[in-house]
């Protein structure tokens, strides 16, 4: 019995023509574990993006006592991201990265989440100039979802692309609620620095 999979030899997959109907439980669940070269770099983008967006950014604000300020902020920042997210899912036809790019997005990603971090407490680059780099925060999260879902898109077997497209909606959404948990803790660490009562 051959199985699906991903061949980890090259960045395109080779998966072999199998039919969803015809694999058992355990083969599905090999097949989902080996999309992991995809997978994961969505659950990391999307956590560090929505721990930034729900809990960095809601923290911030000029000045940042003033909550009026730190919700003024928020939504400009957010209109910001939003450009930078249509943008990168515009992008989708113009090129196709490599898989060793496509893991450097949440990479970068993860230092934006700890650039805004440090910065919500330190104050040392603290005005509106903060909405350029919330635009490359929606530049890279878009870049990971369009082009994540064309490379699996690409190298899957027509009979096998709706199991795998749904397991990277699936990892998507894993990354988001998590990275939402986490903002919770985020934006009461940086209040507590930032001695903000309410």
């Amino acid at each position: 019995d051959v199985e699906p999979r991903i061949d980890r030899g090259s960045s395109i997959y080779d998966l072999a023509t199998f039919n969803t109907r015809d694999m058992s439980a355990a083969q599905k669940l090999r097949f989902l574990g080996s999309l992991w070269r995809v997978t994961i770099p969505l659950v990391v983008v999307y956590f560090a993006e929505y721990a930034l967006q729900s809990g960095v950014w809601s923290a911030i604000g000029f000045p940042v006592k003033s909550s009026h300020a730190r919700e003024t902020f928020y939504e400009y920042a957010n209109w910001s991201y939003q450009l930078g997210v249509f943008i990168s899912r515009s992008s989708g036809m113009l090129f196709t990265p490599s898989l060793r790019v496509l893991w450097s997005l949440p990479v970068l990603q993860c230092a934006l989440l700890a650039f805004f971090t440090v910065d919500s407490i330190a104050h040392f680059w603290y005005d509106y100039g903060l909405c350029a780099p919330a635009v490359v925060v929606g530049l890279l999260g878009g870049g990971v979802y369009v082009h994540g879902f064309k490379l699996l898109s690409q190298a899957t077997k027509p009979s096998l692309r709706e199991l795998a497209m749904s397991s990277a909606s699936v990892s998507a959404d894993a990354g988001l609620m998590l990275g939402s948990l986490a903002s919770i803790y985020i934006q009461q660490w940086i209040y507590a620095e930032n001695n903000i009562d309410d």
